[in-house]
């Protein structure tokens, strides 16, 4: 059976459906054309791992001394001790620099010893390193490390990775370090498997000592190496011990802030930890406003460490001396 032997109104209605297909198609293709930009940075604003940039570093541009950029916590100016009864606070925001809205929010809203912890998958990391370090705002660069479940949880593309070669999570971890100048150092994002395998956190360790920059960790579970390892590489060390909005709720809020500032009272010093979400910016906001009048100081991250260090030199016996 033939094209000819179809009835001539049968052909003209396919006809008709044909061009009305291909006039649809057309003016689908047009309005794609001319909305693509828009609707694109529309899908970033709404998506911002989607932006995520990632900058190519090859050996030859990872040459050079770093550690100018970086400042010298142990060299900082030393804060005097906390009468009894009082304590320091150090805070880190952390995930800070994929919402440019809640970067600024942080940038604008939280008292300047709170130090931000920027992903180095943020779209714009130089230029708010460089806001942050204007507004004499101490920073920390956000290492990814591969987690217990990878890769159903991913860190990301600049990952340190226990199936890499020591060359690959070498080059990430320079890579990753090599655009965090003027952070005070940096902390862990995810890594509850890389953090219990000494080699690479040593290697961690080890590049954070030359640029004399701090290592927070972010305790993601048991097993983890780095407070050992840390002591013996001479790189300063810190741990968050309270995680403010686990439970992002303004009750648990409040409750944790609670118990930072009892622990940084019977101990001297407390490191919490928050992220950017809406309740916890009004929570800080009621909190930070009367804190001395509780006897607790919100401090850099490099005052903390001095008091941990002094705590420790004072309880350390003395040598013994020779034996005859």
């Amino acid at each position: 059976m033939g094209w000819s032997s179809f009835p001539p109104e049968h052909k003209k209605s396919l006809a008709r459906a044909l061009g009305l297909y291909a006039g649809a198609v057309a003016l689908v293709g047009a309005w794609v054309w001319l909305h693509s930009d828009a609707t694109l940075r529309d899908w970033q604003k709404r998506t911002p791992m989607a932006i995520a940039t990632v900058k190519t570093v090859t050996v030859d541009n990872l040459q050079g001394d770093t550690a100018a950029q970086t400042p010298d916590v142990e060299s900082a100016i030393p804060m005097p001790p906390p009468s009894p009864g009082e304590g320091y606070i150090s805070l880190i925001m952390t995930d800070v620099g994929l919402s440019e809205a809640d970067t600024a929010r942080a940038m604008q809203e939280l008292p300047t010893e709170v130090t931000l912890a920027f992903s180095p998958y943020a779209p714009t990391l130089s230029d708010w390193l460089k806001k942050a370090k204007d507004a004499h705002r101490d920073t920390l660069i956000l290492l990814p490390m591969e987690p217990v479940n990878y890769p159903k949880e991913d860190p990301g593309p600049q990952a340190l990775l226990l199936r890499q070669s020591d060359q690959d999570n070498a080059r990430r971890l320079e890579a990753v370090l090599r655009q965090s100048g003027g952070t005070v150092g940096a902390m862990n994002f995810m890594g509850s498997s890389l953090l219990q395998d000494e080699k690479n956190v040593t290697s961690v360790m080890a590049a954070l000592r030359k640029r004399s920059g701090l290592f927070i960790e972010d305790p993601q579970g048991g097993g983890s190496v780095a407070a050992d390892v840390a002591e013996r590489a001479g790189t300063p060390y810190l741990s968050v011990e309270v995680k403010i909005d686990a439970k992002a709720s303004e009750l648990d809020i409040n409750q944790q802030l609670l118990k930072l500032e009892n622990l940084a009272k019977q101990r001297g010093y407390a490191v919490g930890l928050a992220q950017p979400y809406p309740v916890t910016f009004t929570a800080l906001k009621n909190w930070t406003s009367h804190l001395q009048e509780r006897g607790i100081k919100l401090v850099p991250l490099a005052a903390v460490w001095q008091e941990k260090t002094r705590q420790q030199t004072a309880i350390e016996p003395p040598p013994m001396p020779p034996t005859p």
